[in-house]
């Protein structure tokens, strides 16, 4: 029995391999026929590249350029006592007691933060025609494809190792377009760059102008405070010369001229009239009240040093030599010229796959044909 099992299985392998062979040519033909399917595929379909960037923080060497605003910001606190931050970290460090100290780390958030607005890659991706407006595409949906595909430029954030330093984020775009997506990204950074400085311009702008408006304010009310006091100066001056002259008359009424008996308890004109009206000679001579009230003296001394504050001539001064709004800052660091696009279409994959594929689908197709043959025969 098992002899004649053998045999049997002898015979089926030999009609497979019979079978197959008389039918090679339609496996072959299949196959074939796949394998152009899928090149026509690879040719006709538009080929996809993955390009990736890099951004991370400005490196010391970059740092080193803000270094007079850190000097002119110590300068300026010289009078005060406060703690210094390192300049390395913090770059913009101006007055730390009223200005903002802004570091690498967030100087980098401030131009991710502005990539990802879009607002640059819409832009540039206009300009440049990367994304080009279709027939009886209105306005608005032409606007919401321009955001999809802005959006396909996506940016995360990545885990530094603890030997690297300050962040770094990874840039990734998908497009049939490398070379033109090159030249998107390399306007929208820019856009970026530039805004991050025109908004770090405007903002140590503004707090140099309140430091401005806050001395002359200081200054002002120094001011007022000084009139107030020199006329309630001489107020009193009016005042006390009025009294004198009513005591000098009483005493000439009594005809007394001077009294070296006088106490304090009687009345004023008992002096005597020659020492009350030189008293009164005495304060019509006085110049200037300030010269006699030592708040007045006070108030002048803080005035004039605030005339002769130079901190905001000096943070101005180091300012200009900073690159804040100039060709030369940066607020992160990238090389576009280190992107590198991968194809995601796998040509040889699919033409793999096809060969494989094709083969399989034949063999299948040929044993279908041989078994409805073999029904047919009587």
């Amino acid at each position: 029995m098992n002899t004649e099992q053998q045999y049997n299985d002898e015979i089926d392998l030999a009609d497979l391999v019979r079978s197959l062979w008389n039918g090679k040519w339609l496996v072959i033909g299949i196959t074939l026929a796949t394998v152009i399917a899928a090149t026509v595929y690879v040719v006709v379909t538009p080929k996809s590249y993955t390009g990736t960037l890099y951004i991370t923080t400005i490196p010391i060497s970059e740092t080193n350029k803000y270094l007079p605003l850190s000097v002119a910001s110590e300068a300026s606190e010289t009078s005060e006592t406060s703690e210094t931050s390192e300049t390395s970290e913090a770059p913009y460090a101006l007055n730390q007691a009223e200005l903002n100290s802004i570091a690498k780390d967030q100087l980098v958030l401030l131009f991710i933060e502005d990539v990802q607005t879009y607002v640059g890659l819409k832009k540039s991706m206009e300009e440049k025609k990367y994304v080009k407006k279709l027939e009886n595409e209105s306005n608005a949906e032409f606007t919401r494809r321009m955001e999809a595909v802005a959006r396909t430029f996506t940016l995360s954030k990545v885990a530094n190792k603890k030997s690297e330093g300050g962040s770094k984020w990874l840039m990734e775009v998908t497009t049939q377009q490398p070379d033109l997506a090159i030249g998107v990204l390399t306007d929208a950074l820019l856009f970026s760059n530039n805004r991050v400085s025109h908004s770090v311009e405007n903002t140590l702008n503004e707090i140099l102008n309140a430091r401005s408006r806050s001395i002359t304010s200081q200054i002002n009310d120094i001011n007022i405070t000084k009139n107030v006091l020199i006329a309630r100066e001489k107020l009193k001056t009016q005042a006390r010369m009025a009294f004198l002259s009513k005591q000098a008359s009483l005493a000439k009424i009594i005809n007394l001229s001077q009294n070296t008996l006088y106490q304090s308890q009687q009345p004023y004109y008992l002096r005597g009239y020659t020492v009350i009206e030189k008293e009164i000679e005495i304060l019509s001579s006085q110049q200037s009240p300030k010269l006699f009230n030592p708040e007045l003296l006070d108030l002048e001394q803080q005035r004039q040093t605030l005339l002769q504050d130079k901190s905001i001539a000096r943070l101005k001064e180091a300012f200009k030599l900073s690159p804040i709004g100039t060709d030369a800052f940066k607020a992160a660091t990238y090389d576009l010229y280190a992107v590198q696009f991968k194809s995601t279409s796998m040509p040889k994959l699919i033409l793999a796959l096809s060969l494989v594929l094709g083969g399989m689908l034949g063999i299948f197709v040929l044993t279908i044909r041989n078994v409805v043959s073999r029904k047919e025969q009587p």
